[in-house]
């Protein structure tokens, strides 16, 4: 459900590490001060920050580069990381990066992760339930050829993306408005759900900001689409789609297990990456709690650029109306997204896998 957002005042572009909260109350970044995982220690709540994939290669290129070759960029990018990091009562899970990791270096990159904290951030201690970074899950960058259940965890957002990229594909000449028509249509129709964070990525995607000077919200929207849509044919286009579907599940990961207990305590999530365009999106969309849910409902942020820009209000104005029909037509509905619903999403993000494999290559 997308609620009405506030507006943003653009502090989240500031930097080339992130440290975001994904389920919050207001369109900002809430503020973190250094004492914050202790004093939450001390009514029961653990502060936990989740690590992108892009983090753990940070740490494993600061390890694999002799000191004198390392880049300022890289060197400022594991001093924040750092900063963030090295504060008493913190809490690291990596787990979702891990198992996003090529297999060909996993066993390189859980050997960097840990050597990292024991080389950097030697005060670090493991949380008392943590366990070892695992190797036996099946790993690939192909979503056919992820176990049942990984695919099923990643079916909405894949899906959604398929077809976007399926329209950019193609239907290259038609306008952005009847782009976003065509992606809600298929969502509403076919898929039977219309995921907030996606369909904003889709309309980010389908979004040309002008050229020249660009401001804070433009600014985001360019980072938005390059990271979501980066081209290619075949194989290489739907699997740097897969790439962004877990993108966004960072997002939702950590909004889905913020507030809820874990071995008795209640959990305070954030993310850490040094991807811009995630951070982008985190900025333009965010979970909002409401009614003891942390990942159900979502708020765009407002900005003056975007209430005035006619594509903005059509296409916020699109989704608005259908999702407030979509919500009308289910009111007192429990549970429709059952097994059954996950496994048919599945099914067709597999048969649209295929289906922009060919026409993609083709293109």
């Amino acid at each position: 459900m997308l609620l009405r957002g506030h507006y943003l005042t653009d502090r989240v572009m500031d930097s080339r590490v992130f440290w975001l909260k994904p389920s919050r109350s207001m369109a900002d970044m809430p503020e973190f001060p250094a004492q914050m995982p202790m004093a939450n220690l001390s009514k029961g709540i653990e502060t936990c920050a989740v690590l992108d994939l892009n983090i753990l290669n940070t740490f494993r290129k600061h390890l694999t580069t002799p000191p004198a070759e390392r880049s300022e960029e890289l060197r400022a990018d594991v001093d924040a990381i750092k900063k963030i990091l090295d504060v008493p009562g913190m809490y690291v899970a990596a787990g979702f990066a891990l198992g996003e990791a090529d297999e060909a270096y996993l066993d390189g990159l859980v050997e960097s992760y840990e050597d990292f904290f024991a080389t950097e951030l030697p005060t670090y201690a493991d949380a008392p339930n943590a366990i070892a970074p695992g190797r036996d899950r099946r790993r690939s960058r192909k979503y056919k050829s992820l176990p049942a259940d990984d695919r099923q965890f990643l079916s909405s957002s894949y899906l959604a993306l398929l077809k976007v990229h399926e329209i950019l594909v193609t239907r290259p000449t038609a306008s952005a408005e009847a782009m976003f028509d065509d992606y809600l249509e298929y969502m509403d129709r076919v898929a039977d759900l219309v995921p907030g964070v996606e369909t904003e990525v889709a309309k980010h995607c389908f979004f040309k900001a002008p050229g020249g000077k660009l401001d804070p919200f433009l600014s985001r929207s360019k980072a938005i689409r390059k990271n979501f849509d980066k081209g290619g044919k075949g194989e290489v286009r739907v699997d740097r789609v897969l790439n962004g579907a877990r993108d966004i599940m960072y997002l939702r990961s950590a909004a889905t297990q913020d507030g809820k207990q874990l071995d008795g305590r209640v959990q305070d999530t954030w993310l850490l990456t040094s991807d811009a365009g995630l951070a982008a999106l985190c900025a333009s969309i965010h979970f909002v709690p409401m009614g003891g849910e942390r990942a159900k409902f979502t708020t765009v942020a407002r900005n003056p650029s975007r209430d005035v820009n006619g594509y903005w209000r059509y296409v916020d104005g699109a989704s608005n109306r259908l999702l407030a029909e979509r919500a009308q037509a289910r009111r007192g509905a429990q549970d429709f997204v059952d097994d059954a619903f996950i496994a048919r999403l599945s099914k067709l993000a597999l048969e649209l896998n295929d289906r922009l494999t060919r026409v993609s290559q083709a293109g």
